[in-house]
């Protein structure tokens, strides 16, 4: 076990360690619906299913 005299420097670490994280799965997340959306079919798909999701929802 590692001393630490300032032991908020840990907490400071996991948060950045957890920002770090987020950040990275954020813009894999986008890179790969970019990725799917570029394709014609697939965006009218995803179109379609919004379009009926929010038709649902009017009831």
């Amino acid at each position: 076990m590692v001393y630490c005299p300032y032991p908020w420097f840990i907490v400071l670490g996991l948060l950045l360690g957890l920002l770090l994280f987020t950040l990275d799965s954020s813009a894999a997340h986008q890179e790969q619906m970019m990725q799917l959306l570029s394709d014609p079919s697939k965006a009218a798909q995803f179109a379609r299913v919004v379009l009926d999701m929010l038709n649902g929802l009017k009831g």
